[in-house]
């Protein structure tokens, strides 16, 4: 539970050296929220930043103070011969839990999902085959999958990762990458589209991931350096895709790395039928990089985790549904076209509806209440709330001044229940007020159509 800064990687090399399972929580976060998760995880130690000391439940065993640790260590030094790390018998630690990784969850509480050290490894040496530079920045708030990957494959190819201030970053994106000489950088196409090549010279190496990318940046950004489409999902670790331009207008298409060891499949929804070429399904996968699934969500794993339908292909036992809408264009190269359901993301951040929705209707009046992905003004993704109110909504059915004196006695209460059980990047962007919502002819919701 640390602030970004190198501590957080300090920290989680210690813990792995000490055979601990480890999972980051953002302190900035609701306390709501990092208690689910550290309930859901079963964690008895808590390694925290100097000013979050006593912000926990009073429940977790053991609680560290960063700082503290580290002016002890300073005080203490130990001789570089008594440090231990040649007699660690890393073989006995491959399938150990080594990361658990939380992402959004349909039951109005966030999953954590479960790497072991095997599977997080192979995904490390995947993705340090694309590595054409030695330094990179940590764009991502370190709690991101996203992160995850990219870090280790630099550090562990003796190569720099930079970690500086996130507002210089959000602030100065050009003059941070010039200041630090960044050749290399994971990040969404909304913040890229921010600066220009021209700006940014030193950069070699572009990983676009968690949104769709337009495809005018990247025939841009293609010209000037090694464009990659990062595509996979927090319970595959994350997978490179070298651009591929053609003319289809769609999601720039790609195929796995010669690095990556996993497969990719195009099924029809809720089958095991292959879909063939142009013909959309869902994009299902399986690797060694894959979860051991969700941590007491038996029944959520059982849905996404299932028995490979082509087990003698490639060696693997198992298939990740991921939702995700697809379809093959030609051998080996796919795009990606959408969702199975109504899950989204904003800047790289998955959202399940269903999460947001099931804290948003416990706010008075709250009839029923959908969450959806929108664009802004400028073009960002942005979320909005639909929500039908019982009549009064505070305003005893009454209209003008009193009504719209009630409507915004709710948004300030519901923005107050979602700031209070989620993480900045789940919060409703927007509120829309519905009499009724449109309904299919089974008298279920038509989320198409609202």
């Amino acid at each position: 539970m640390l602030q970004r800064s190198p501590a957080v990687i300090i920290t989680i090399l210690a813990c792995w050296k000490a055979r601990c399972a480890i999972v980051l929580v953002d302190p900035n976060q609701p306390v709501s929220r990092n208690g689910h998760i550290l309930e859901d995880c079963d964690c008895a130690l808590v390694v925290v930043d100097d000013s979050w000391t006593g912000e926990l439940a009073p429940d977790i065993a053991w609680q560290y103070d960063f700082g503290q640790l580290r002016r002890q260590a300073n005080a203490c030094p130990i001789p570089p011969e008594n440090y231990a790390g040649s007699e660690v018998d890393l073989s006995q630690d491959l399938f150990r839990p080594a990361w658990i990784r939380v992402t959004s969850g349909s039951t109005g509480r966030p999953k954590c999902c479960l790497h072991s050290h095997a599977a997080f490894g192979a995904s490390i040496a995947s993705y340090a085959g694309r590595i054409r530079a030695s330094k990179t920045l940590l764009f991502f708030n370190p709690i991101s999958s996203a992160s995850g990957t990219p870090i280790w494959s630099f550090l562990s190819n003796g190569g720099c990762v930079c970690i500086p201030p996130l507002e210089e970053i959000t602030t100065d994106l050009a003059g941070c990458v010039a200041r630090y000489g960044i050749e290399d950088v994971c990040i969404t196409p909304s913040a890229l589209a921010l600066t220009t090549p021209d700006a940014v010279p030193s950069l070699k190496t572009i990983s676009l991931v968690g949104e769709t990318v337009p495809r005018t940046l990247a025939q841009t950004w293609s010209r000037h350096v090694s464009l990659l489409i990062g595509y996979g999902a927090t319970e595959m670790n994350s997978h490179a895709l070298p651009f591929h331009d053609d003319s289809t207008g769609c999601l720039p298409p790609g195929h796995p790395l010669p690095t990556s060891d996993y497969s990719l499949y195009i099924l029809q929804p809720g089958t095991a039928r292959l879909c063939p070429l142009y013909v959309p399904g869902e994009i299902c996968l399986s690797s060694t990089y894959m979860s051991a699934g969700y941590i007491g969500r038996s029944e959520a794993t059982r849905q996404v985790f299932q028995p490979h339908p082509f087990p003698g292909d490639a060696g693997h036992a198992w298939i990740y549904r991921t939702g995700d809408l697809g379809m093959f264009i030609a051998s080996g190269i796919f795009i990606l076209l959408g969702r199975v359901d109504f899950q989204f993301k904003i800047d790289g951040n998955r959202i399940q509806p269903e999460e947001v929705e099931a804290i948003v209707n416990q706010v008075p009046y709250v009839i029923k209440s959908r969450v959806m992905l929108a664009q802004s003004a400028a073009g960002r993704p942005i979320s909005i709330c639909c929500v039908m109110l019982q009549q009064s909504a505070g305003s005893d059915g009454e209209q003008g001044e009193s009504a719209t004196a009630g409507w915004q006695e709710f948004v300030v209460a519901a923005d107050h229940a979602c700031s209070a059980q989620l993480p900045a990047y789940m919060r409703p962007h927007r509120w829309l007020q519905f009499e009724t919502f449109p309904e299919t002819p089974s008298a279920k919701t038509d989320t198409k159509a609202l």
